[in-house]
C-alpha cells in the first residue's frame, strides 16, 4: 500500500464475538508459508482458517471487503455459515 504510513507491522487475524469481544481465535500472520494454495488468496484463506471450527453450525460471520471473493462467499454457504463483508459508514449494497 504505498499511502501506508508504516510499511512494516504485525498482522493479527482475530475471530470475536461482537456483542462481547470475547475472542475465540487468534492467529499471527507471519508472512507467505510455503504450504499456502497459490489459488487461494491471503483474505479467502484467513477466513476459512477462522472458520473452520464453525461449519455446519448455522452461524453468521462479518468481515472486511478486504476478505471477500464470490468463491469464498459460496465455500461458506456450503458449509452453513453465513457471511459477507462488513457494512461501512452510509453505503447500500
Amino acid at each position: 500500500m504505498p499511502m501506508k504510513p508504516i510499511k512494516r507491522g504485525y498482522k493479527a487475524w482475530v475471530r470475536a464475538d461482537a456483542t462481547s469481544g470475547y475472542v475465540f481465535q487468534f492467529e499471527m500472520y507471519v508472512g507467505k508459508q510455503d504450504s499456502e494454495q497459490a489459488e487461494v488468496g491471503l483474505g479467502e484463506r484467513v477466513v476459512k482458517s477462522l472458520c473452520k471450527q464453525l461449519e455446519f453450525k448455522q452461524v453468521h460471520v462479518a468481515f472486511d471487503n478486504f476478505f471477500s471473493s464470490q468463491i469464498l462467499m459460496m465455500d461458506l454457504k456450503a458449509k452453513e455459515i453465513q457471511g459477507g463483508p462488513k457494512k461501512r459508514g452510509h453505503s447500500v449494497i
